[in-house]
């Protein structure tokens, strides 16, 4: 399961990956799979203008509130 964010809001062991948009790795349980996904989506959106950065802040503490 996740830790408490680290350096750089960087909360997740694999958020740096979904950042960057890549395939979802092997061997993640399915809520980690979920919290990547999620990530992925939420980080894209955030790139592409559909959500600023603010809403962004907000929406990643809630899927962390929720994952944990």
């Amino acid at each position: 399961m996740v830790s408490e964010p680290k350096e750089n809001n960087v909360a997740f062991p694999y958020e740096r990956q979904a950042m960057n948009g890549d395939e979802l790795p092997n061997g993640l349980e399915y809520p980690d799979q979920v919290l990547y996904l999620s990530f992925r989506m939420l980080y894209a959106q955030l790139r592409q203008g559909v959500i600023d950065r603010d809403t962004a802040v907000r929406e990643k503490r809630k899927l962390l509130k929720e994952y944990k």
